[in-house]
C-alpha cells in the first residue's frame, strides 16, 4: 500500500507525508506555499495535481515530484472558498469576499464563467460529483445550489435553527442527494438534496463540528469531529426512511473513539486503506492514524513545522487512489 497526505500548517508551508504498510509515515518535501488559513479548506486535489489558495490566487502542484506548475485564478478580492471539478480537472470555481464565484480553465489559464451572489457570502464549494454545471455552496449561512448552465441560484430548503452558523458540509459519494451538515454548536443534520428532507443526529457535542467525512468504501458510515476531540463514527442507515415497517432503522453511533485533549481540526479516511482514517489538530503538529476497529490511535506522526490546519485527499492514476 502506497499513501500520502498533504498537510497544510499554520505556518507558510505545505508538507507531503508518503506511508508504507500500515499507517507508517516519514516527511520526505516541505513546500514553502504562502497558504492562507482563514478559509474552511485551503487545500484541494484531484487526479494527478493539488492546489491550494492564497489570498488572491491558486497554485497548483504535480501529485509526483510536488513542483508548482502554475499560479492561475487570480482574484481582485479576498478568496473564501474554491473547489475542483471532480469531472474536469481543468476547472475550479473561485469565491471571492465581493460575493462573486468565478469559474476558471486551469489549463487555458482563463475565465470561463463570472457570476455574482446575491450579498451572500460564500464559505465553502463543493461540485456535484455526478453533474459538472451543478455546484453547492454554503452562502450566507445557508445550503445553496448554483445552475452554471442556467445562471440560476437556488436557496435548499435547509437552514439551522437560529444562533447555529454551519462550519462543515460534507456529501456521500455513493447516495448523491445526502449531505451532512455540522454547525458550530456542535448539531449534525442529514439533508436530501433532492426532496428537502432534513434529520437531526444526536450527539451530545457543546463545541464546533470542524469534520464530517463519509466513508469513501460504503455509503453507510461517516465520521464526525468536533473542536473538543471528540471522534464517533455514525451509521447513517435508515436516515429519511419513510417506511412505517422501518421505522426502528435510524441513523447511530457506531465508534466512539479517544477523546484528543488538544482538540481536532480535522478528520478524513484514507480511500485507498479501507477503515483507516487520519486526524490532525490545529494546537500542536501531531497527525494520528486510527482504525475503525479501534477506539484508540494505531501510529502518531510528528511534523517539525508546527500547528496543521487542514488535510486534503491526493488522488493519483498510477497510485490508485490516496490521500
Amino acid at each position: 500500500l502506497h499513501s500520502r497526505i498533504t498537510v497544510s500548517s499554520l505556518g507558510p508551508n505545505l508538507a507531503i507525508m508518503p506511508g508504507h504498510g500500515s499507517g507508517l509515515f516519514r516527511q520526505t518535501h516541505l513546500i514553502a506555499s504562502g497558504a492562507q488559513n482563514w478559509i474552511f479548506q485551503p487545500l484541494v486535489a484531484q487526479d494527478k495535481q493539488f492546489a491550494y489558495a492564497s489570498t488572491l490566487a491558486v497554485y497548483v502542484y504535480n501529485n509526483e515530484d510536488q513542483q508548482l506548475q502554475k499560479i492561475t485564478g487570480y482574484q481582485s478580492h479576498t478568496i473564501t472558498a474554491f473547489a475542483w471539478n471532480p469531472r474536469d480537472s481543468n476547472l475550479i470555481a473561485v469565491a471571492t469576499n465581493d460575493d462573486m464565484i468565478n469559474i476558471f480553465d486551469v489549463a487555458k489559464d482563463e475565465s470561463k464563467k463570472k457570476l455574482k451572489m446575491p450579498k451572500r457570502s460564500t464559505t465553502q464549494l463543493e461540485w456535484d460529483p455526478h453533474n459538472p454545471h451543478i455546484l453547492r455552496c454554503v452562502a450566507d449561512n445557508t445550503l445553496c445550489k448554483l445552475n452554471l448552465e442556467k445562471n440560476m441560484l437556488e436557496q435548499l430548503r435547509f437552514s439551522p435553527p437560529s444562533g447555529h452558523r454551519i462550519t462543515r458540509m460534507a456529501r456521500n459519494s455513493h447516495a448523491s442527494a445526502m449531505c451532512a451538515i455540522g454547525t458550530e454548536k456542535g448539531a449534525v443534520y442529514l439533508y436530501n438534496t433532492d426532496n428537502g428532507m432534513h434529520e437531526t443526529l444526536n450527539t451530545n457535542y457543546k463545541e464546533s463540528i470542524v469534520d464530517l467525512d463519509f466513508d469513501p468504501k460504503s455509503e453507510d458510515y461517516m465520521l464526525v469531529a468536533c473542536a473538543g476531540g471528540q471522534i464517533a463514527m455514525w451509521c447513517v442507515q435508515g436516515a429519511f426512511n419513510m417506511d412505517p415497517k422501518k421505522k426502528e432503522v435510524k441513523p447511530m453511533i457506531i465508534t466512539e473513539f479517544s477523546r484528543q485533549p488538544a482538540g481536532l481540526c480535522a478528520c478524513k479516511f484514507m480511500p485507498n486503506m479501507p477503515g483507516t482514517f487520519v486526524t490532525a489538530s490545529d494546537r500542536h503538529g501531531v497527525l494520528r492514524t486510527w482504525s475503525v476497529s479501534n477506539a484508540n490511535p494505531m501510529n502518531m506522526i510528528k511534523l517539525e513545522q508546527g500547528k496543521v490546519h487542514s488535510l486534503a485527499p491526493l488522488r493519483g492514476a498510477e497510485s490508485g487512489s490516496s490521500l
